[in-house]
């Protein structure tokens, strides 16, 4: 069994400081849309809407998500430099209706 620690404990020690380390994750942009494309997060990097119209979210809560007409409409928030990292995640609810 002592063999087994031997072997195990510089593969161990290789890892711990070999993987980069992760920092506490901060939300840089947070849009809830609440009536509008308010960024609630303290970077309040608010989007422009374009032709897109507010509709009931997946909860059937009224002015809650935006509808797109799939040609036109669209929503855009400045690129900021807190989202340029290579550890940036994006994630968001999509309904299609048709392809």
């Amino acid at each position: 069994m002592r063999r087994v620690y031997q072997l195990l404990l510089p593969i161990f020690l290789l890892l711990a400081f070999a993987v980069p380390r992760i920092g506490a994750q901060t939300i840089v942009a947070e849009y809830p849309f609440s009536g509008n494309a308010n960024d609630i997060s303290s970077n309040h990097n608010n989007a422009s809407v374009h032709d897109a119209t507010l509709t009931q979210d997946r909860f059937g809560r009224s002015n809650q998500a935006y509808l797109f007409d799939g040609a036109q409409s669209y929503l855009v928030a400045n690129n900021i430099p807190e989202i340029q990292t290579p550890t940036t995640s994006v994630a968001f609810w999509v309904k299609v209706n048709e392809l």
